[in-house]
């Protein structure tokens, strides 16, 4: 079963230019898309990256393309799931709503007690660093588990007539939430539990909710009313965590259901009524958080949040009450129309305003893309350029200083402060009397700006906006078209141009011309950029992507999987992946993989066309890139475009493409793996069926596969994205199935996964079944030989002799032709050889028997006759 239904969160108004909720789109799995579960209890992700679902239709397992009900296959475990842990050794816990835990490994369901040794619905479980699992039930104590599966009650106690919600363990503190605050106790080895007493900061009030958050060093804490309370964690806390007042409060009145937390800096909050809730902890910015919601007023999937899960990938899973539960991807792309509201024709560049916004330069002026306090949307406005006399602007950059330096299409150079309450101009010198239309401008490590102007070359000036160089055609410089320049990490600043090409301006001064001497073979520049691991990327308008590296040149062109060789610019991300940028899209390049992967559908862009050199990377690591009527934003490529290390796992083994019960081919009496690891399956059933898959949540589809049966196949498979492979009529045998994965099909590692199993030979092929056939043969030559001796019927003798021949040799025929057609690739040569032998050979071996028997029967008479003369 499969979901089906994805709802986009993040929407374009094109009146108001509000977007929803960031860049996320929302997977649901409900009833429409055949899983049963409508109220969800407890999510978790195991070690091999499957993701669990408790509910009230039993426990399903999700692998990203197939959910799995594991109450169908196996019919003693509840189905009401409410609560489960993962284990340091990889099991898995769960506890029922009536009551008992059970414990899955590899796929193997055992139980280890039962709702009749201890009644009460298990709430939440555990494990301290002993290795005991510890559950707690809401209204009947806790149990304690030992590594062995013993368990132990340990009665309410402290707990006695109090309504417990959620645990959870900070270092050997078990702090249990309930309807009277949070309660302290001890935890110590051998299960042994010792009472402390009741938190003060949380006094006689409902607890719903716990997360320790060991990033910030923080307790949070979900009340039901109040919000989330944050206590800090830290030496105090070790001494004496009763006396740790709350010293952080969040979403006041909200009552919080669940809570997670990802790793880029966001609080996830379920809340009882109020849907989910991602609360931006970054610190260090101007304000300390910032809230987005995502409830039935924007699309989610309801307002009553019961259990969320942040897994490897900082993906997000949401368990509703009453409307299964969602998966939250974060949009890869987000478009945003400007055209329409502001008449805009063409975004030219960006600069990082502050934490919370961006500054857009335009042909129609400077915009400001910000999200509001308070608010979960990014908003444009178009600010003021006092002292500015065209609103065409062509550049917004930002100095390492904090000044804004502004480029125009006809006005020349301005520059700001960091209140941008208005921009004094730059006097760059003598222009030949044209028009001062700016077009680059980029920062060297000394602070010093280049800038490129159309028709007058570059100028290189201090960080304070005096002119200290000129670089044109009236001093010798190559060319006065300049596109870009770029000052690299050994303080090179190279500079593109079209028609004459690349050149580099050394640090000490000397000035190379890479095109015009035939050393850089592009005469068509537009942008440059460093790469992390220190090499040059050098775009070209025509010729594709030059690297610069150790003195070197090398070339990647369309026919190596770029999406045109005609690039706009070129940037690399966080991740030190680049990014190009063509009037049709988009191309990327993992430099860990080599994967290249293009992007030119307005459906994942929005906006195909980017305008040349028009491209940023925030202080998040989003990358924009500037179009004719908007600008495009990659979200987080760093995050979502990196290739995750991933394992693929071998789910399944059908035979005849149906499920079966693979214990009844195996020795085992219970799986230690997902699949058995000493299959042998009889002759007859050598038609099989390898599911597998490679845990992708985030984006299933886009991996690959290749597989090979060894002791089958000589060769891999062709790639494919297909999560099975059949094989039929197996020759009986020792085979290994082996399949890897990868996000590129020029790329695989040499991690593989495997399964070894055996075709059982049938009795016609067993050894004893050999003797038996040669003893039969000789048998019927020996019989054969004796009934020709004394049969005095000739025709008798010749079928008896026909078939002792023809026998034999079928039976020669049979044993030697599977080893020549190895040679003979199937061709029936042995066959033809063996009834061409039998056909030549028949009469004349006939023939020799029946005249050696009339001799000698000849001779006996003979012989009769002379001893009866002799008598």
């Amino acid at each position: 079963m499969k979901a089906v239904l994805t709802i986009p969160l993040s929407f374009i108004a094109s009146l108001t230019l509000f977007a929803g909720p960031l860049d996320f789109t929302v997977k649901v799995f409900g009833l429409e898309e055949d899983f049963g579960g409508i109220f969800i209890y407890t999510i978790a992700q195991d070690h091999d990256g499957f993701i669990w679902v408790g509910s009230d239709d039993g426990l399903y397992r999700f692998d990203g393309v197939e959910l799995i009900n594991y109450n169908k296959k196996d019919s003693t475990i509840s189905s009401l799931v409410t609560a489960s842990t993962v284990s340091t050794d990889g099991h898995l816990y769960f506890g029922y709503f009536k009551g008992g835990v059970s414990k899955m490994v590899h796929g193997s369901y055992q139980e280890i007690f039962t709702h009749e040794d201890f009644p009460g619905k298990i709430v939440s479980l555990t494990e301290d660093r002993f290795g005991n699992i510890w559950a707690l039930s809401q209204n009947n104590g806790l149990v304690s588990i030992s590594k062995e599966g013993k368990f132990s009650q340990h009665p309410a106690g402290a707990l006695q007539g109090k309504l417990a919600y959620s645990m959870v363990l900070i270092n050997d503190w078990l702090i249990i939430a309930g309807s009277e605050g949070l309660s302290v106790f001890k935890t110590m080895s051998g299960g042994v539990l010792d009472y402390i007493g009741n938190m003060e900061a949380v006094k006689s009030q409902s607890v719903l909710s716990l997360l320790s958050d060991v990033q910030r060093g923080m307790l949070w804490v979900g009340t039901d009313g109040d919000g989330v309370l944050g206590i800090p964690v830290d030496d105090a806390f070790e001494k004496s965590p009763l006396q740790r007042a709350a010293s952080r409060q969040l979403l006041n009145s909200q009552s919080v259901t669940a809570m997670g937390e990802d790793d880029l800096g966001s609080l996830w909050v379920g809340t009882k009524s109020d849907g989910l809730i991602q609360v931006d902890l970054n610190e260090g910015t101007a304000r300390e958080e910032k809230y987005t919601y995502f409830n039935e007023d924007n699309g989610f999937i309801g307002n009553e949040v019961n259990t969320v899960l942040v897994d490897r990938e900082n993906e997000v899973w949401v368990g509703s009450f009453g409307h299964g539960f969602a998966q939250l991807n974060r949009a890869e792309f987000h478009h945003y129309e400007l055209g329409k509201r502001f008449k805009i024709h063409s975004a030219n560049g960006f600069a990082q305003n502050d934490d919370f916004s961006m500054l857009i330069a335009t042909d129609q002026g400077l915009l400001k893309a910000a999200t509001p306090y308070g608010s979960d949307t990014l908003v444009f406005e178009k600010l003021p350029l006092r002292g500015v006399k065209d609103q065409n602007t062509t550049v917004i950059f930002r100095s390492e200083n904090g000044v804004f330096w502004l480029g125009t299409r006809d006005r020349g150079l301005y520059w700001s402060n960091d209140e941008l309450a208005s921009f004094q101009k730059v006097d760059l010198g003598k222009v030949d009397g044209l028009n001062e239309t700016i077009r680059t401008i980029s920062e060297d490590p000394d602070g010093n700006l280049w800038v490129s102007v159309v028709g007058n070359g570059l100028l290189k000036l201090s960080s304070n906006g005096t002119v200290l160089q000129q670089f044109n055609t009236r001093n010798g410089f190559y060319h006065n078209e300049i596109y870009y320049s770029y000052t690299d990490s050994h303080r090179r600043t190279w500079v593109a141009a079209h028609l004459n090409g690349l050149a580099v301006i050394e640090a000490n001064g000397e000035i190379k011309y890479l095109t015009k001497d035939n050393v850089f073979p592009s005469r068509d520049v537009n942008s440059i950029t460093e790469a992390a691991d220190g090499v040059l990327w050098i775009a070209t308008y025509g010729d594709g992507i030059f690297q610069y590296v150790n003195g070197e040149f090398t070339h990647l062109g369309k026919e190596d999987g770029l999406l045109s060789n005609y690039c706009n610019s070129v940037r690399h991300d966080k991740g030190g992946n680049v990014w190009i940028s063509h009037r049709e899209g988009l191309t990327f390049i993992n430099l860990g993989t080599s994967l290249i992967r293009t992007f030119k559908h307005k459906r994942e862009l929005g906006e195909t066309e980017i305008v040349i050199n028009s491209s940023f990377i925030d202080d998040l690591g989003n990358l924009w890139f500037g179009n004719p009527y908007g600008v495009t934003k990659v979200i987080l490529p760093h995050i979502n475009f990196v290739d995750q290390p991933s394992i693929t796992h071998i789910t399944d083994l059908r035979v005849f493409f149906k499920k079966v019960d693979l214990l009844m081919f195996s020795k085992q009496e219970a799986l230690d793996d997902i699949l058995p690891n000493d299959l042998n399956l009889p002759f007859n059933q050598n038609h099989i069926t390898f599911d597998y898959v490679a845990i992708n949540l985030r984006k299933p589809n886009a991996v690959f596969y290749r597989y090979k049966l060894n002791g089958y196949d000589e060769e891999w498979s062709p790639v494919t994205k297909v999560n099975e492979a059949t094989y039929t009529n197996l020759d009986p045998g020792d085979y290994e199935f082996t399949v890897q994965e990868s996000y590129s099909p020029g790329y695989w590692s040499q991690d593989f996964s495997s399964i070894q199993f055996t075709i059982s030979s049938p009795y016609w092929l067993r050894w004893w079944f050999y003797l038996l056939e040669i003893f039969f043969v000789a048998a019927m030559l020996w019989v054969t030989f004796l009934f020709v001796k004394k049969l005095q019927n000739r025709l008798v003798t010749k079928l008896m002799i026909f078939t002792a021949v023809f026998t034999m040799f079928e039976f020669v025929h049979n044993q030697l032709e599977p080893f020549f057609e190895k040679y003979t690739q199937e061709a029936p040569f042995m066959q033809v050889f063996m009834h061409l032998g039998l056909a030549l050979l028949l009469f004349p071996i006939e023939n020799s028997v029946t005249y050696y028997f009339e001799r000698k029967r000849k001779r006996s008479l003979s012989l009769a006759e002379v001893e009866e003369q002799k008598n």
